[in-house]
């Protein structure tokens, strides 16, 4: 045989073993690449981004990235669109261990890379993710609606789109849009063989949408067609509450090993998670208030809001009491805020109380908001409350930060959504 075959058959055997999941891809791969040319740049870059797809795919993250770095280089080398997906698990990579402003960078870069090709709905799909972190949830719902309409033709693609869809509507307090988009995600999976996992995640979504039309009896029945929570546990949009009170005091047991497995990866969007469900589960105040100081201090430099909120009041006496000992006070004050608002906006749709401004924001905060929903400029709200202009600009810098909003739109709009104003 020479050698030239010899590499081919080679590579070929690393290609195959890899997209099947062969255990010997490893081995074939690593085999392939020592007998490549170094001069061989595309298929260095094909056999790099193979193995570091696999490592990706295998969780073995901490392989995954230097042979990910390669390929994308490799590929950029020779003008090939494939470094996109290796570009974009890099990016997931970065995600997946809390580094969401590095993530998003990385997964615009993939989509530019791609050039209009469909797998971009991945990456579309993980920025809309992050924004829900971020709880941005008009740019959340913008991304998915991206991720939708860049590969119609990919069920399992368009499933993730939806289901993020209906996680994000429902964080809108819009349970009609999230219902629609579940119910686009029941038909996708009735036309197609869908897994377990897929019909747990489904159940948990349905189940989560029942929770907030307190509709008890519907969420038990979806939550006792879940045969295993493995994977919701961690499921960056369904309410996680509802999986952890379901599971009972088996959580933590669960919570603790999966810390120790996922710290060895330094994945820190997951143990922000598990920090926050053995806070929830912990019978120790102390013990509680300690795994929630660990969960601040990881998620306040990316600003993870959403994935704090999303446990909704269960984690509001934590939070006040973090609050009172000095511990990340304006970070866990504003997690609160917007819980305790939710939870008025969800008691007002119930009918149990009356809609009002309820704490969320000052009086002066108030008069400002009504103003900016008039259309005023900063310097015409100075003038017209008598305040300096750079007062003004905190007041309104405030109302964003509080209604979570990134200009004076979505401010207004997330206001009228929580019937402040």
């Amino acid at each position: 045989m020479t050698p030239s075959l010899e590499v081919k058959i080679a590579a070929i055997r690393a290609y195959i073993a890899v997209s099947q999941g062969n255990p010997r891809a490893e081995e074939y791969a690593k085999r392939a690449l020592s007998l490549l040319p170094a001069d061989e740049t595309n298929g260095r870059a094909m056999l790099c981004s193979s193995l570091g797809g696999y490592y990706f795919r295998t969780g073995r993250y901490s392989e995954a990235e230097p042979l990910l770095t390669k390929a994308c280089e490799l590929f950029e080398q020779i003008g090939s669109l494939a470094a996109s997906q290796p570009q974009g698990q890099l990016a997931a990579i970065a995600m997946f261990r809390g580094r969401l402003h590095e993530a998003e960078v990385g997964f615009r870069r993939a989509i530019e890379m791609a050039k209009g090709l469909p797998d971009v709905a991945g990456a579309y799909n993980q920025l809309g993710i992050i924004y829900w972190a971020w709880n941005d949830l008009e740019a959340s719902a913008t991304e998915l609606e991206k991720a939708i309409a860049a590969d119609p033709g990919n069920p399992q693609s368009t499933v993730a789109s939806y289901l993020y869809t209906s996680g994000t509507r429902l964080a809108q307090g819009d349970t009609d849009a999230a219902t629609e988009a579940l119910q686009e995600v029941d038909r996708l999976l009735a036309t197609g063989k869908a897994t377990a996992r897929q019909h747990a995640r489904v159940a948990a979504y349905h189940a989560a949408i029942a929770l907030v039309q307190d509709d008890r009896e519907a969420a038990s029945k979806w939550l006792d067609s879940i045969s295993a929570y493995e994977g919701l546990l961690y499921d960056p949009i369904v309410t996680m509450r509802l999986i952890h009170r379901r599971l009972g005091e088996a959580i933590g047991e669960l919570l603790r090993s999966d810390y120790e497995k996922y710290a060895k990866e330094g994945l820190q969007w997951y143990l922000i998670l598990i920090r926050i469900g053995q806070a929830l589960a912990s019978s120790e105040p102390d013990e509680a208030l300690s795994f929630l100081a660990e969960a601040l201090a990881m998620g306040k430099p990316e600003g993870h809001i959403r994935t704090f909120v999303a446990w909704g009041a269960p984690l509001a006496p934590l939070l006040k009491e973090a609050i009172s000992k000095g511990i990340e006070p304006e970070y866990a004050r504003k997690l609160l805020d917007i819980i305790e608002a939710e939870e008025r906006q969800h008691k007002i749709k119930r009918g149990e109380t009356r809609a009002s401004s309820g704490g969320l924001l000052s009086e002066r905060e108030l008069e400002v908001l009504r103003l900016v929903a008039e259309g005023l400029s900063n310097h015409e709200i100075a003038r017209k409350l008598t305040i300096s202009l750079s007062t003004a600009k905190t007041h309104v810098y405030h109302l964003f930060d509080k209604l979570g909003a990134r200009d004076r739109i979505q401010a207004v709009t997330r206001a009228k959504q929580l019937k402040v104003i």
